[in-house]
């Protein structure tokens, strides 16, 4: 804590006004991926804007308001779920880990990949800051834990979260910029791709006269056609900061003229310079003495004026120094792949925890049907680090499978955890369907096939070893024989254990071909919801035996390439089909169901065993 009470709460102060200004500056630009020559007006903060950036802190505040520092994980994944209902990329799912018992660190790794270089963590930096000033190990420690929730353990936008909270808690010190970067640096793991960007933009702004220069360099090395991925948007913020300094209006309009992320940058440099001048020079800079924020998410907190908002977390920063850490109770970590399919055994991992040594505690495990836990009851001491070990079995003689498979774990009478399991997707393949490059008509004994390979030269010699060494896809094939389940057609039965399909993992055929995957879930009653549709390659959709989407082309995988907004499904078993054109090594596809369109929550079934011949004719 800052001897000088007054600096430092002027200087929280100018955290919040400097993320609230800088995140509203960016916002109408959130997205854009091309650079623009925007010059600051008074106008950017007439209207306050809702801001994502700013609602989990505010959970997170409330929690430890009235928790204090023994807040969990867990009870950030609780409030989180709770509070919030809009759930864009890596939150929608977090929450569909947590609806399924995954409780963190596993609630942000298992079925995120695409989201551990997202910004969902990093904008969540300022809070651990405020409340750890000049304490960098402690904002650190708060950081991880928060990112945990809904990224990667360990991941390259965790370390994102980390490395922001520790430059803006060494902000609170003063001192000059480059220094704190280079500082803060020293908390990203050696060999990870973010160390290294930020070690370049360090670099870059030496030998760089301007942004525009360094964005250059950034986006060759480090950029991506997503605009929310963390290399590029944590190298504007670095490079924003180094090029301007303490200039708040120019540090931040430098962030937001690079495009991307811009209310995310924009917040961040504002946050980093405002600690930095502190509130009332951010005040005489911009000419608002305050202004109230906009929440997305539910809380007590009625009075929403950003100086209220830097008083209480200042408050609470002064209350921490003064008293011991909490006590947590209990810790419990589940460990190891969550995923279960049809007559497999899945161990079940659990890393307990507990700030005090209890011998013989009696532990139950319970969880949903039809998992089978071959041992429920346990006899351990909870020391600081023990495990419990058991296995869960789905026999194969069941047909339905739920995606979610929440468990509990009590001790004394009452419940201190949860884990979960997930249940595979289980499809139906059929394939591959490919062709040569050139037709060849059949063969008189002794006849050489060269001679219908067509052209000359240079173009003959492509075309004979193009048709020895690759195929093409077949796209003649009778889609809806299959779809009608009359074809005879063999195929193969594919577990998945996570959204994202590869095509690798589930056919064995080297080469472009085509294949048609099918999988069954069963709705309880009559209804429509939103579906997306992730892919890379070109894909058409069935519902039901009706074509829902069509897409040509490819592009770079991302969750939402194709939305459908309201499709119907009807009371019991719906299928989904998938013809999918596989063009490349790493050809990939997904869907997730919404409960209310875009950035809304995952909607999940029982899945059923595609084993049953009649499956698709219910």
């Amino acid at each position: 804590m800052m001897k000088n009470e007054a600096v430092f709460r002027d200087r929280v102060f100018g955290c919040w006004l400097g993320k609230c200004i800088g995140g509203n500056i960016g916002a109408p630009y959130e997205g854009m991926k091309q650079r623009m020559n925007l010059q600051y007006s008074s106008a950017f903060l007439e209207n306050m804007l809702p801001n994502d950036d700013l609602d989990l802190q505010i959970l997170w505040l409330d929690l430890l308001e009235q928790k204090g520092m023994g807040v969990t994980a867990a009870d950030y994944a609780d409030s989180f779920n709770a509070n919030c209902d809009y759930a864009p990329g890596e939150y929608a799912f977090f929450k569909k880990n947590y609806r399924k018992g995954i409780m963190p660190p596993l609630s942000g790794s298992f079925n995120n990949e695409y989201f551990n270089e997202g910004m969902g963590a990093p904008i969540r930096s300022e809070l651990w800051a405020c409340l750890f000033p000049e304490n960098a190990e402690t904002a650190a420690k708060y950081a991880k834990i928060d990112a945990s929730v809904d990224h990667c353990e360990g991941g390259e936008s965790f370390y994102g979260e980390v490395f922001l909270a520790v430059l803006e808690s060494l902000a609170f010190g003063g001192g000059r910029i480059e220094e704190l970067i280079r500082r803060a640096m020293e908390y990203l793991p050696d060999g990870s791709r973010l160390k290294s960007a930020v070690s370049d933009v360090l670099r870059w702004n030496r030998e760089c006269p301007d942004m525009d220069s360094v964005m250059d360099h950034v986006l060759r090395d480090y950029g991506h056609s997503e605009s929310a991925m963390v290399h590029q948007n944590i190298s504007i913020i670095v490079a924003a900061l180094l090029k301007n300094d303490r200039d708040f209006l120019g540090a931040i309009m430098a962030a937001v003229n690079c495009g991307f992320d811009t209310d995310c940058t924009g917040a961040t440099v504002g946050s980093v310079v405002g600690i930095l001048l502190g509130g009332a020079e951010v005040v005489r800079l911009c000419g608002v003495k305050d202004a109230e924020y906009k929440l997305g998410v539910r809380s007590g907190r009625t009075d929403r004026r950003i100086s209220v908002l830097s008083r209480d977390v200042a408050d609470l920063a002064i209350r921490f120094a003064s008293e011991p850490a909490a006590a947590k109770g209990i810790i419990i970590q589940q460990e190891g792949s969550p995923s279960i399919g049809f007559g497999e055994r899945c161990e079940i991992i659990l890393h307990l925890r507990s700030d005090r040594e209890i011998r013989n505690a009696e532990i139950t495990l319970k969880i949903t049907p039809p998992a089978v836990l071959e041992s429920e009851h346990f006899t351990v001491d909870l020391l600081p680090e023990g495990y419990i070990r058991t296995w869960a079995f789905i026999p194969p003689t069941e047909t339905l499978l739920p995606e979610a498979m929440p468990g509990e774990i009590w001790f004394s009478g009452r419940k201190i955890g949860r884990f979960g399991l997930s249940g595979k997707r289980r499809w139906q393949i059929h394939g591959p369907f490919w062709k040569n490059n050139v037709s060849v008509p059949p063969l008189k004994a002794g006849e050489s096939y060269w001679k219908y390979i067509p052209g000359g030269g240079d173009d003959f010699m492509d075309t004979l070893r193009c048709f020895h060494i690759s195929c093409l896809p077949d796209e003649s094939v009778d889609v809806k024989t299959i779809l009608t389940g009359k074809s005879s057609m063999p195929s193969k039965i594919a577990d998945t254990a996570e959204d994202i399909v590869r095509l690798q993992q589930c056919t064995g055929f080297r080469g472009n071909s085509a294949y048609l995957f099918r999988t069954c879930f069963r709705a309880a009653e009559e209804c429509s919801l939103g579906l997306q549709i992730g892919r890379n390659t070109p894909i058409r959709v069935w519902l039901n035996g009706e074509l829902l989407a069509e897409r040509s082309g490819n592009e770079m995988f991302y969750h939402e390439t194709i939305h459908k907004l309201s499709v119907h499904l009807k009371k019991g078993i719906n299928t989904l089909a998938f013809w999918i054109v596989k063009n490349n090594e790493d050809t990939r596809f997904s869907y997730e169901f919404l409960a209310d369109g875009v950035c809304s929550d995952h909607v999940m079934f029982p899945i059923v065993n595609l084993k049953e011949e009649n499956v698709f004719e219910d």
